[in-house]
């Protein structure tokens, strides 16, 4: 009869035991941890903390942008640089200030005959102008069509010959303008560029 008792007390402490156990993986699993994880250090909610006081710094310039200073890579970026600039006087300036082994890496592949007639039209504008900046803006626009036609000959004449006759008269004044420049630096002769842009040029 003893033997009973014990072996029923036995019993009643195994199944407490077995209690304890499954309300000790209730509360584990309500906190979201186990038992056997704690004192573990969660890397996780290190790693979120962390991240929450030193948030990640985003570049705020997106991809294709020209970056001041910098010179444009193809013709699409120089386009878009140009349309940055409002006078024609600023956009011949700028061209003026790349350089023919530049212009042959832009032009590498070919000239867009729209953005030719654009630099010509603002060329066109700035040399006949009337104003203090017109000498500056007929210097800056021979340096222009000498850098064009020294770096990247074949990129001009194959733009140029998409011109019209109203083009083509433009560039016939803009090249009469070009003859009546004066400027301290010595500067390259146009003939190959007057080629290029007229037809009957070697560009190779």
């Amino acid at each position: 009869f003893r033997s009973l008792k014990l072996l029923g007390i036995l019993r009643c402490f195994a199944q407490l035991s077995i209690c304890l156990v499954a309300m000790a993986a209730v509360v584990a699993a309500t906190e979201g941890r186990s038992e056997l994880l704690r004192g573990i250090p969660d890397f996780r909610k290190a790693t979120e903390s962390r991240a929450s006081r030193c948030p990640i710094s985003v570049n705020p310039v997106p991809a294709g942008v020209v970056r001041n200073g910098a010179l444009p890579k193809n013709g699409h970026e120089l386009a878009r640089e140009l349309r940055k600039r409002n006078s024609p006087e600023d956009k011949v300036s700028w061209l003026a200030e790349i350089s023919p082994e530049a212009y042959s890496r832009i032009f590498s592949v070919e000239m867009d005959a729209e953005l030719l007639q654009t630099i010509l039209a603002a060329m066109d504008a700035a040399c006949t102008a009337e104003s203090e900046s017109e000498a500056k803006a007929r210097v800056a626009t021979h340096r222009v069509l000498s850098s064009l036609a020294k770096g990247c000959p074949k990129a001009l004449d194959f733009a140029a010959g998409f011109a019209g006759a109203s083009e083509r008269r433009r560039v016939e004044q803009l090249l009469a303008c070009m003859d009546k420049v004066s400027s301290e630096e010595p500067l390259e002769d146009l003939a190959a560029a007057r080629r290029l842009l007229l037809g009957g040029g070697d560009a190779s």
